[in-house]
Order: C-alpha cells, then structure tokens, then sequence
C-alpha cells in the first residue's frame, strides 16, 4: 500500500522551516492575497525563496488561491499565479469556479485542487471537478468513508482530507454569518468567528442551553489513518496556517510517526498532539455519524490534563498553588485550569518549588478553587526542542588538490536514504603550489569542510587526492560556501512562464460593455406551484407535500441543498426519474451531474463572469449569484450574460449549514426521541437571534437565518 502524503500548513517562514524539518511531505500555504487565512503573514517576496527551501528537501508546495474574487480582480489574480509558477508552485489549491476558469484559460498543464471551500462532498461533485481538470479534490471535512470510497470507485481524481485542527461547524464555503453580520466575509478570509463566541438557546422564551454552542472540537483522526487510507485518501492534510510554528512541528512531526509506524498511534503520540493544541478533547469529525461535534463549556485550547490543586493559599501580592502532579512542571509551562467544566484561570508557571517528587507550589495572582483541574497547555522544554530541531541533509564532497592543477570541490547531495544523487557539480579555486613547509592534510582538509555551521547540510562522505600541496583554510573555506550556495540556487526557479492574456481581456471587453439590459426575473422557494413567477423551487421541506402531478409549465426546480450524501442522491433521483419536468436549483456541484435543465444555485458563490463561464452548459437556464456580490458588480454580470442571473441577499437566507445535529447538543437526546421542535433561537450577547431551521432528504440537516 502506497503511503498518503502528509501536507502540512505553513503561515510564514518559520512554520515553513517546522514543517519540513518535522517530515511534511507537502506543505501549503498563501500569498499575500486571494488566500483564506488573510490573518496569516502569509508569502510575497520571498515566496520563490520559500518554494526553494522546500524543494531542497523534496517537499512540494501548493499555494492557496481559496477566496472569492471579482471581475475586477481577475488581472491581478492572474498575475499571483504567475509569479508563483515562476517560482515553482506545484499546485493551486482553488475555491472560485472562475479562478479555475481563469488558470485553464490562461496557462497551460497548472495543476489545479479543490479547496474545500468549494465543497466538494459527494462522487457526482467530484466528477465536477475532475471535468474542471482538477487533479486533486480537498474533501469537505463533513464527508464520511463512504462517500469517500465512491469518489475513489467513481474517478481518478487524487483525495486530500482534513486529519487534525480546527473543524468549523458550518459546511465550509457555506457559512456566511461573519459576513452578514460584520461584512466580514470568510469566503474573502476575513472570518471573525463568530461561531466561537458564547450563544444562549432559547424556545418558546425559556433558555434551554448556554455556552460556545457553535464551537466546534478539533478533529484527531490519528487512530483512524488506515482506514482513511484504505478508503482512498492519497493525502493527510493538518489545518492550521494561523497557529505558531511549535504546532506545526509537533502535529507534523507526530503523523510523520504514525504514518511510518503502519498508522498505529501511540499514547506519547496522542499526548504530544493534545500539547500542541486541543480544543474540546477532540473528536473524530463525521467518520463517527454526526454528534459529538461541539463542546460548549471551553472555547479554546485545553491541553493535556496533568492534575489537580490540593490547596490554594492567598498572599497580599502573591498567591500560592499547591499542584499535585505526575509531570514535571518547568519554567515558561503555560497551565490551564478548570472547574466545574469552566475556565477559571490561565498562568504561565515562573516561580516553581518542587516539594516533592508529585507536589509543586507555584507562585501566581491568580486566584483557584480547590479541586480545580490543572491542563497543561504549552510545555516549553519541548516547545523549545521542537523549534530547535533542523532537519540536516548529506553531502558528499572529494577535494583534488594537485600541484600546478586548480583546487577542485566535487560535491554531490544526497537524498536522505544516501542512495540517490539529487544535486552534483564541481567548484574550481586557485592553481595550487607545492608546499614548502606544512602540506595539505586530509584530517585538515575534513575539518576546514565539515565546518557546515547554519546551513541545512552535513558532510556524510568526504574523500581526498593530494600530492604534497599547499592550500589555505581561507581557500577551502570559500570552496566549501560556493558550493553550498551552488546546490541552494540549483533548487531556485528561473523558468519565465507565458500567460495568455487574451481571454481576460475579451471577457472583461465583454464586461465593460454590454450590449443589452437583461429583465428582472422572479425566482421564489415554495410549496405549491405558482405560475406568476419566472422560476418556482421546491426546497426540501416541501419534497414529500408537493403536488408534482400539477407541474405543466417549464419553470420547477427540485432544490438541490448544498451537502448530499449519497443515500441523499439516491432519494433526489428517484423524485427526477418519477417527474421529469422537474429542473433541479443546484447548491451543490454534483447536481449538475443530473443533467437536467438547471439554475446555479447562490451556494455556488458566484461572483465574477469567469465562474458563470466555467459552469454554463445548454442546461443551465439561470443564474444566482452569491448574497455577497454588490449590486454594481451584479448589474455588470447580468447585463453581460445570455442566460438570466438573479441576485441573491441575506433576507431569509441559510447563514449555517449544519451537517451535525444541534439537537443532540441541546438536549443530549437520540434520534429515536428527537426533541427537535419549531422556533428554537441561538441568541448572541449582542442580542442578535438566529433561528435553527431543519430539513430532511435522506438524513436531517440544519441551517441558522437571521431573524
């Protein structure tokens, strides 16, 4: 069985240097723009010195080009892809329909993936995607080994899937509540979360629950690899560009053990991946069904719990905790407390006395319950290692120096397994002289040449032939740094690539210049048939109390919702087989796969004439474009389009999809005793209200609106 990849984030330099060091396969990452982690530093200058770096130790880098763009950004967009080819980019982690329009038409043979922002989650999405030309597809978080296996069965497509950090608890590509509420929009990589801050769960005026009801856990699938692997996932991909370079070692480095111990994972592992960061003790995402998701006592990172406090005493400045432990508790240790399954304090541990070989006091003006539990959430001996490991690949050098011949410097580097040359060449210096006095030793000639000090090599082989000459340790010294200098520029990318600029600009021609001003049209979600509007669609909730006998005019459409699994397409099709008048309203990309007059749904987020091209086919009749597009931009695209386009807003509109089940959270129920009922609000401390709505196709989903 091949071994998946192991692709690692990288938010900036120094995470980029942690996740090689650690053994990442790949690693991906953002420019400064067009990229979904804005918050990051992210790559500009010096991204063909980062690319080099991680070809240098076989690592490849795909940049993430995962955000929404608009028409007016299309040149810009073209020019970042530009330059990260010319900087030796692998591959393109994409979202915008149109972004993937704009690469095909523009570059030739660029290696396209599919973020998960463009959610992909079911086999007919990904055939999609794979007529896009996509090699890879980056798997909605939420999708299940079953699905998984018939996307392997049903394509050729590559599969990447999410193995450890942060879950978010909306189907991703699909939450818009930052950008509703704030104008922040997380499909521009601006998210605020504010799905991490604390809500109130209210029905018929009473509070039924209260806590980080939308805080999502962090996902760990690390007892879960094999059967990842044997389902079909090519790639293990860790989340994480905004989290510290010492989290980004310590996951990759723990998988990097996993995956070469025959995916079996220790308890050190799992300890060492709770040290790193651990939101809600973790839980294994949807591979399990759909509870389980959320912890709404503790937002943030919890750690590893290492023990308790015995006793608290209070000083007029000072405050002494008596910690019982197993662990050693070190300088720097960052602790968690809690109590009651609260929060109560965070400390960064200074002044320590150990008074026995399980009992420290620690000095502090915090102020702790007895009993309190004690986490262990940052431990800085091994952060410090972890930083301070280098990962260090070998050389080989042969030194000729004979007399009246010029010095010479073979060198070759090695893979790490020392059996294959990746890199070889020679570097000349001066003419050399017989020696008068002190000749050229081989001992002196190792020791002037190991002398590697802070490059990213050692000397693994080193041989000599010498007859009795004279050589300078400065002379060896500048042969040995032109020869390093020599292998780090090999890896450096000085390809320049042609982008075909033509079909930019004849779109945006286009654009800029319509020729006509499309009608309105009506588009309505409803339960009967209504023949005053331009477009009627049945959303789900309507499936089973529709009179389908009654469609006799061309302008129905089954709602197709953004996330299917397959026993959902299953029920979908037998509803288009038994009425085949029936359009289809696509949110999700495999329903364009049912090959039926269609209408891309707002879920598709379109915002740039380029996506509205990549999907048009004879069956797309119409056109809806994402609540987040200005009405300007709209007007530009709806009067450049042949097919009718309507614009979306946030009025009544699915701010959260949610593929897990809130009830289970809020009641702790099953679904034998589903407690489920009509009008239950999540209210923020703003007063905001949300209303939890559910609809069912094959298995029940939930969405939150604006009230």
């Amino acid at each position: 069985m091949k071994k998946p990849e192991l692709l690692a984030p990288a938010g900036d330099f120094q995470s980029l240097k942690s996740a090689v060091f650690a053994g990442a396969d790949a690693v991906y990452f953002g420019a400064k723009n067009f990229n979904a982690r804005a918050k990051a530093e992210n790559f500009g200058e010096d991204l063909a010195g980062a690319v080099a770096f991680a070809h240098m130790y076989g690592t490849k880098v795909y940049l993430t080009l995962n955000t929404l763009i608009e028409n007016d950004n299309a040149e810009q967009l073209l020019q970042t892809v530009k330059n990260a080819l010319e900087a030796g980019v692998d591959a393109f982690i994409v979202q915008d329909f149109g972004v993937v329009n704009l690469i095909n038409n523009s570059f030739k043979n660029v290696e396209i993936h599919t973020s998960t922002q463009m959610a992909v989650n079911n086999f007919l999405g990904a055939l999609q995607a794979q007529k896009m030309g996509a090699k890879r597809v980056v798997l909605s978080r939420e999708t299940n080994i079953e699905d998984i296996k018939l996307i392997k069965q049903h394509t050729s497509l590559e599969i990447e899937y999410f193995v450890q950090g942060a879950l978010c608890v909306c189907f991703s590509g699909n939450c818009y509540l930052s950008s509703c509420l704030f104008n922040k929009s997380g499909n521009k990589g601006e998210c605020l979360q504010p799905c991490r801050l604390p809500y109130k769960a209210v029905l018929k005026g009473k509070q039924i629950a209260e806590g980080y009801l939308l805080s999502a856990k962090d996902i760990n699938m690390s007892a879960r690899l094999k059967e990842l692997v044997e389902a079909g996932v090519d790639s293990f991909k860790i989340e994480g560009r905004l989290r510290r370079p010492a989290y980004v070692y310590a996951t990759t480095k723990t998988y990097r053990q996993i995956i070469d111990n025959d995916y079996v994972a220790t308890a050190q592992n799992q300890t060492d991946l709770k040290k790193a960061f651990n939101r809600g003790n973790y839980t294994q995402g949807y591979l399990n069904g759909n509870e389980n998701i959320i912890d709404y006592n503790i937002q943030g990172h919890i750690g590893v719990k290492i023990g308790r406090v015995l006793n608290f005493e209070r000083g007029r400045k000072f405050n002494i905790i008596k910690l019982e432990t197993q662990y050693e508790i070190n300088a720097g240790d960052v602790l968690k407390f809690v109590y009651n399954n609260k929060e109560v304090a965070t400390i960064t541990a200074i002044d320590i006395k150990k008074v026995s070989n399980n009992i420290f006091n620690i000095t502090t003006t915090a102020c702790l319950p007895k009993g309190a539990v004690a986490h262990l959430i940052c431990d800085s001996k091994k952060e410090e290692a972890d930083l301070a490991s280098k990962r260090l690949l070998p050389l080989k050098f042969e030194l000729i120096a004979l007399v009246n011949q010029p010095l010479k410097l073979n060198y070759w580097l090695l893979d790490e397994n020392l059996h294959t040359v990746r890199v070889c060449g020679c570097v000349l210096g001066e003419v050399c002289e017989q020696a008068k006095s002190q000749p050229l030793t081989c001992d002196s000639a190792r020791q002037s040449l190991q002398k590697l000090g802070e490059t990213n090599f050692y000397l693994h082989d080193f041989s000599v032939n010498l007859n009795g000459v004279f050589v300078s340790k400065q002379q060896l010294n500048n042969l040995r740094k032109t020869a390093v200098e020599n292998i780090e520029k090999y890896f450096e990318n000085n390809i320049k690539i042609e982008c075909n600029y033509n079909y930019l600009n004849n779109q945006l021609i286009i654009l800029n210049n319509p020729k006509k001003t499309n009608k309105n049209y009506s588009l309505i979600f409803d339960d009967k048939n209504n023949n005053q509007v331009d477009f009627l669609v049945v959303k789900p909730s309507d499936y089973a109390n529709f009179d389908y006998t009654k469609i006799t005019n061309k302008n129905a459409f089954l709602y197709i919702p953004s996330f299917l699994r397959n026993s959902d397409i299953i029920v979908i099709k037998n509803i288009l087989n038994k009425f085949p008048n029936l359009g289809v309203y696509a949110e999700n990309l495999g329903a364009l796969e049912f090959n039926k007059k269609t209408i891309l749904g707002a879920k598709l987020n379109i915002k740039n004439i380029f996506a509205i091209n990549q999907l048009l086919s004879d069956n797309v009749v119409a056109v809806v474009t994402s609540p987040e597009l200005a009405n300007e931009e709209f007007l530009k695209i709806k009067n450049a389009t042949n097919v009718p386009v309507i614009k979306s807003d946030f009025n009544d509109f699915d701010l959260m999809t949610l593929v897990h089940c809130p009830i289970k959270t809020l009641f702790a129920n099953t679904c034998k005793n589903c407690k489920f009922e009509t009008g239950i609000e999540y209210v923020m401390q703003s007063g905001q209200r949300l209303q939890l709505k559910r609809y069912k196709v094959a298995n029940c989903y939930f969405t939150l609106t604006k009230k």
